[in-house]
């Protein structure tokens, strides 16, 4: 993922509208996203009432708990990274990273779309302006396309990576169905179709995204969207009808 972020980063020429240490910021936001995650969803957390659901009143409770877990961690006098900072730096970079953490919950994916597709929209070729507003919309879609950047990689990748996708989701409908709850859609492995599931994933959330982020940055657009999103998808539709004969 702070691979992808650096690619956006290096292909948008994104330092002449950041400063160090937004782009600071921004790698440690990448590397703190998914810290201590559970391998289940915060649907699954909401449910059972478990106490991180409690903690953070069901909003965005793994995103929560990621952010409180990395900060825990650098409070220690041998982690603090930011020991040579500034208070006033210190309390701008933890506001940045809270705000991008937060913008990775999927449940938030069409206000993410929205919101920065409408400040493109108004501010048309004068997009990003120099307010910390802005900039920290660039960095909140850039860590939302690098958090779901493995179907706009090269096939065989994309495919090692969705086995270990998928199988995080049976694992999860199978502690469903020992509790006796209804299992997630796509999460039983002895009926989801993989290649379906992640056909809907990309047509509902990762396209969705790129055609947004390529608004913006024009350069990944072959990358991503044409070598990388488009061919996996005719991958997926030729398992798809693969698989028929086996249903």
């Amino acid at each position: 993922m702070t691979h992808n972020f650096h690619y956006f980063i290096f292909k948008g020429d994104l330092m002449k509208h950041l400063s160090d240490l937004q782009a600071m910021s921004g790698f440690l936001a990448c590397l703190m996203h998914d810290i201590n995650h559970p391998g289940v969803n915060n649907q699954y957390l909401i449910a059972i009432k478990h106490p991180k659901a409690i903690r953070y009143n069901d909003q965005s409770v793994l995103e929560f708990h990621h952010l409180a877990m990395a900060f825990k961690i650098l409070l220690d006098p041998q982690n603090d990274i930011f020991e040579l900072l500034s208070e006033a730096q210190y309390w701008n970079v933890r506001q940045i990273i809270i705000k991008m953490i937060l913008s990775t919950d999927l449940s938030q994916h069409y206000n993410t779309m929205m919101t920065f597709k409408g400040r493109l929209s108004t501010t048309k070729k004068n997009f990003p302006e120099d307010t910390s507003e802005d900039k920290q919309l660039i960095m909140n879609i850039c860590l939302y396309a690098a958090d779901h950047s493995h179907p706009c990689k090269p096939t065989i990748q994309y495919f090692r990576w969705m086995s270990l996708q998928m199988e995080e989701f049976y694992q999860q409908g199978d502690i469903e169905k020992k509790m006796g709850f209804q299992v997630t859609p796509f999460y039983d492995r002895t009926t989801c179709n993989p290649f379906i599931y992640q056909k809907g994933y990309l047509d509902v959330v990762v396209e969705p995204i790129y055609q947004t982020l390529v608004l913006f940055i024009q350069d990944i657009k072959d990358d991503c969207l044409i070598k990388g999103l488009e061919e996996n998808k005719k991958m997926l539709e030729q398992k798809i009808d693969e698989t028929k004969n086996y249903e």
